[in-house]
């Protein structure tokens, strides 16, 4: 019952970004097929899908444990004009959004979520809270905003582990989750979490 209600809240925060049902459920499924791909490789991985019909665009892109290049998914979607995607893929860490996957929804117009599948079943999805033009400038702002508050809460998450409040990977996982909580409504981002089934 936990699995579906947390499949029911996953569909519902992903239509709240502006997906279709249809678009969200295609995302939700193969998310989970990156999140397997990922946990027997060891590496992150990525899909793209149209953000109305759920079709997948191109192939699933594997990475390294740290990264994976999305540049054939954004070569196809510049070319597929009028429509719009998501981006989908995992972090082996099950940490939440880089500043550079913030970055690639703001600098790319064809982009309208990027989601997080992570490892420990956790989603993210970010999307932006308006329209807006794609803007390298704005992308370039983003960066550095987040880094900014990354580092200013960096000595008190250090404090956290110190003092046993907190172990290395959940530090890992809530540093970038709280930075983004912080920093989301003055970049026009909106941004959830959906907790594993188990949490």
């Amino acid at each position: 019952m936990a699995g579906r209600t947390r499949n029911t809240e996953l569909l519902a925060v992903l239509i709240r970004h502006g997906l279709t049902r249809a678009a969200a459920v295609a995302v939700a499924a193969l998310g989970q097929r990156l999140r397997e791909l990922s946990a027997a490789a060891g590496v992150e991985a990525a899909a793209m899908v149209d953000a109305s019909t759920g079709e997948q665009l191109g192939d699933i892109l594997p990475g390294g444990p740290f990264g994976v290049s999305i540049a054939p998914h954004l070569a196809a979607a510049r070319r597929a004009r009028g429509r719009k995607f998501v981006q989908i893929h995992t972090h082996v860490g099950s940490t939440s959004f880089s500043e550079d996957d913030a970055a690639v929804l703001v600098a790319y117009g064809r982009i309208a979520v990027v989601t997080v599948s992570a490892l420990d079943g956790a989603w993210y999805v970010l999307s932006e809270t308006a329209p807006r033009r794609a803007s390298s400038a704005r992308a370039r702002r983003v960066i550095a905003r987040f880094i900014d508050e990354y580092e200013r809460l960096r000595p008190a998450y250090r404090q956290r582990v110190a003092s046993g409040e907190i172990d290395e990977s959940e530090a890992r996982r809530e540093h970038p989750h709280e930075v983004w909580q912080r920093v989301k409504a003055e970049l026009g981002l909106r941004y959830d979490r959906v907790e594993p089934s188990d949490a």
